[in-house]
């Protein structure tokens, strides 16, 4: 963990396996879509999200808004 400017940064590992990987197949077999596809379009959204989530709070620690833990 690095800490910069009271912040600090935890690096996201994405697996081919472990976790899900059964309901992704499920899923993927459910829409007739490939496994392939389905992973990458959850993996994407994930990222996005978690994107989305970073930008929110920096935005809220920019305007003084702070959350105790």
């Amino acid at each position: 963990m690095i800490h910069i400017e009271k912040s600090s940064f935890n690096p996201l590992a994405f697996t081919s396996g472990g976790n899900g990987t059964r309901i992704n197949k499920r899923l993927a077999e459910k829409c007739k879509e490939s496994y392939a596809s389905v992973m990458t379009y959850i993996r994407t959204k994930l990222r996005f999200s978690l994107l989305r989530s970073t930008l929110a709070d920096e935005a809220l620690k920019a305007n003084g808004v702070m959350f105790t833990s």
